[in-house]
């Protein structure tokens, strides 16, 4: 049996309706015994287990099917780099899928590769608009393996569609992430950055990300029911960073853009609820909280955010016009979220 040079895990609850293309987009003779492929459904009640299931029985080695009680996403996670054998692992969505044009490369690349973590653009794919939009971390620089030190990486947007993480490395600290709780895509990103060392840049795109779909954790919706869920993970994320600042890790600074970035989407999140389902005080206790344990992440989250630094400023007085004018703003863009 061929050295299996990918594990892939795919997070499937409930997603009869994508399954197939997220699983066909994997399915490339050439590469498929260099590919491990993890389908956990999560407790799910409709068809996508049944449904992967043929795809286990049709590629039995590569794709391996587990059902299992309801953990949240970060349970699937965990299952998954807990038993992934290849030498590289990346995670998909059950309702995205990836460039099956570029994988076959991409495959041939990581077998000759020995970067801590790969860094590939991803494609943000609107399901109502029909949008292709290209996210790329690494814009403008070549292709090659660098030093983190040597590239100036936007912390703010460093998110798992980005990245392809050597196992031995997310095995050895060893990355657990939060179970039965929403955002913890944030922690899969954030926990071995003070691990890497070193960056391969490839500069075509594998991960596609389905957008303006309602429900998913940062529509409108889903961040109405699930923001106190973002919460605990940032402040998860900021006792790692206290501590990883005390151990005298470097790539301090990509983690505290990314805790800035979270600070400021969490502010929005309660804005979202409005004046009358949240009072100004949880705003406030938030902001304050930042401000007292976190001055740091504050001052760079008044940087990045006018929104933020009016909050600020104002002593939260602005909170009535912000609140209201976000709102809009939002809607606007995300009509049908």
């Amino acid at each position: 049996m061929a050295e299996k040079i990918l594990t892939v895990s795919v997070a499937a609850y409930n997603v009869e309706s994508t399954i197939a293309e997220v699983l066909d987009s994997l399915i490339v003779p050439d590469i498929l015994d260099r590919l491990e492929v993890f389908v956990i459904d999560d407790g799910g009640t409709d068809s996508t287990l049944k449904i992967a299931k043929e795809y286990e029985e049709k590629y039995p080695g590569t794709f391996f099917i587990v059902h299992k009680e309801n953990g949240g996403y970060g349970s699937t996670v965990n299952y998954s780099i807990a038993h992934a054998t290849g030498k590289y692992f990346k995670l998909l969505d059950g309702d995205d899928w990836f460039n099956i044009d570029n994988l076959t490369e991409f495959i041939n690349l990581l077998e000759h590769e020995y970067a801590d973590v790969i860094i590939t653009p991803y494609v943000e794919c609107g399901e109502r608009s029909g949008k292709r939009k290209i996210d790329n971390l690494c814009r403008g620089l070549p292709e090659g393996c660098f030093l983190i030190s040597q590239v100036k990486l936007n912390g703010s947007s460093f998110d798992m569609h980005y990245l392809t993480f050597r196992t031995d490395l997310i095995q050895s600290i060893p990355l657990k992430l939060t179970e039965y709780c929403f955002y913890t895509d944030a922690e899969y990103a954030c926990l071995p950055i003070p691990y890497i060392n070193t960056v391969y840049i490839w500069q075509h795109s594998i991960y596609q990300y389905r957008t303006e779909v309602a429900g998913q954790s940062m529509s409108i919706s889903g961040m109405l029911k699930h923001y106190q869920e973002h919460e605990q993970v940032f402040w998860r994320l900021s006792d790692e960073y206290k501590q990883m600042k005390a151990a005298g890790f470097t790539n301090t600074e990509i983690f505290k853009e990314r805790l800035s970035f979270m600070a400021v989407t969490h502010i929005h999140m309660l804005c979202l609820k409005g004046k009358g389902q949240i009072s100004y005080k949880e705003v406030e206790k938030y902001c304050n909280k930042i401000k007292q344990k976190l001055p740091e992440i504050r001052e760079l989250a008044m940087r990045q955010s006018k929104f933020v630094y009016a909050l600020y400023l104002t002593r939260y007085k602005a909170y009535p016009v912000l609140y209201r004018y976000y709102q809009w703003q939002l809607r606007r863009k995300r009509k049908g979220d």
